[in-house]
């Protein structure tokens, strides 16, 4: 019984797992939901009272970018700016006295398991692939290596 069952392709197994890898890192990507604006429009916004809350997220050294929510629009519907670090939108105590009552910061260099995970698998997946490659070229005499030699075998003519 178990004679009869087939070993998986390795191919078939290592492209399902690309797939996986490729779907997961789409879906799970954070942030990608945020509509983009400009700092002018984020300004605007604010200016007549209509950001419910900002989050604010050092991006380096120079670039600060602003993840905030309306108070009309839905719960779950984000949207995102950026500017420079030096500029008054990025500093919470100017949020603040401009009327935006949640306001948070968050920490630069942190990431966490899944976002390492989904940058490890793809090299993992690509290393797994030169393996099986390299194994299967040390295969002996079938090998990928093994062109110009011969398998016929010379009949001797009897002799009479």
């Amino acid at each position: 019984m178990l004679e009869t069952m087939k070993r998986p392709n390795i191919w078939v197994v290592l492209l399902i797992a690309l797939a996986l890898v490729l779907l997961v890192s789409i879906n799970l990507r954070p942030g990608t939901s945020a509509t983009n604006y400009e700092i002018s429009q984020f300004a605007a916004k604010v200016s007549s009272k209509q950001v419910k809350s900002v989050l604010i997220g050092r991006v380096n050294n120079n670039l600060v970018e602003l993840e905030f929510t309306l108070r009309d629009a839905k719960p779950d519907t984000k949207y995102r700016t950026s500017t420079t670090a030096d500029d008054n939108w990025a500093k919470p105590t100017y949020l603040v006295a401009q009327g935006i009552t949640e306001v948070s910061v968050r920490e630069a260099g942190n990431i966490g398991w899944l976002a390492l995970a989904l940058n490890i698998v793809p090299i993992l997946i690509l290393g797994a692939f030169l393996w099986f490659m390299v194994r299967g070229m040390r295969s002996g005499s079938d090998g990928a290596m093994s062109f110009g030699k011969s398998r016929a075998k010379q009949i001797e003519k009897p002799s009479t």
